[in-house]
């Protein structure tokens, strides 16, 4: 049986369908959830409360400015990602800056 998720199905189909389940899948593992030391939480892809929550100041505010100011004033990595098949984070925003 064919794995979608192998590299060999990856590099010659790169596209997986519903690939957020299984990333919905990996956050809830325990070793996960230890490893970003978070406990007791399920996560989902996407979140009725949290949208219902957002403020509406907040849907055009740029994140560069927060962005910035992490890494200038803590010692931290980050790594910003937007997927070049994304409808909600724009890649050109992201390529921009």
């Amino acid at each position: 049986m064919k794995n979608d998720n192998d590299i060999d199905s990856m590099t010659s189909n790169p596209y997986v369908s519903c690939g957020e389940y299984d990333m919905t899948k990996y956050l809830n593992q325990e070793d996960v959830q230890s490893a970003l030391h978070v406990s007791n939480i399920e996560w989902e892809m996407c979140s009725d409360k949290v949208y219902d929550a957002w403020p509406d100041s907040d849907w055009s505010t740029s994140m560069e400015s927060k962005y910035i100011e992490l890494v200038n004033n803590y010692d931290i990595d980050i790594v910003i990602y937007s997927g070049d098949d994304d409808s909600v984070c724009g890649l050109q925003g992201t390529q921009y800056w």
